[in-house]
């Protein structure tokens, strides 16, 4: 195991692995909240989204605050690295099943949640709509893959 990792992705995964503990490749790792903590947070910082959701959920009981913040962070990682700077196709079909269609997907799927979370906020039942909004997202990036992989396709047999 790295002692000093680097780049996001191998502090990110060191990360887990001080979550969740266990033999990892020979190495022993006895589950440390702080260490955990301490990587997750440097990937996070450099933008990686994996471990912006993990921080999200690593402090959701202990400091909703917290929550909140790598929540919002995560939404603006996900937005400049899908959206802004379209790393989808930008129209046509890819050949890896992926177009434009699917940041779209994504977006009407966080939308939706939004929306649900409101109407689950008024009716005074906010912990549905954490579940609606976590649902929605994830059936938005799936649906919006398909949506976009066959809307791409299609352009790319009509030449758009």
């Amino acid at each position: 195991m790295e002692d000093n990792p680097t780049t996001a992705e191998q502090q990110f995964e060191l990360g887990k692995k001080y979550i969740l503990g266990g033999d990892f490749n020979g190495h022993y790792v006895i589950p440390d909240e702080n260490k955990a903590e301490y990587w997750l947070t440097k990937a996070a910082e450099q933008g990686h989204f994996d471990a912006c959701c993990s921080l999200r959920s690593f402090y959701l009981k202990k400091n909703p605050a917290k929550a909140e913040y790598w929540h919002e962070r995560s939404i603006q990682v996900y937005t400049k690295k899908y959206v802004e700077e379209k790393t989808f196709s930008s129209g046509g079909y890819d050949g890896d099943g992926c177009s434009s269609g699917c940041s779209t997907g994504s977006i009407i799927g966080i939308i939706l949640g939004i929306i649900m979370f409101i109407i689950c906020l008024v009716d005074g039942n906010g912990g549905n709509g954490i579940v609606a909004i976590i649902f929605l997202t994830i059936f938005g990036a799936v649906g919006g893959s398909v949506i976009g992989a066959i809307i791409g396709f299609f352009r790319k047999l009509s030449g758009r």
